[in-house]
């Protein structure tokens, strides 16, 4: 239950990073 809940979460972190990344390239390119 543990593992997977901190598994879980890690998981939203990583999209969370990853939209930010593409967030900034694609203001990055609009530039």
């Amino acid at each position: 239950w543990n593992y997977f809940f901190i598994q879980n979460s890690l998981l939203q972190e990583g999209h969370l990073i990853l939209s930010l990344v593409g967030v900034l390239c694609s203001n990055v390119t609009g530039k």
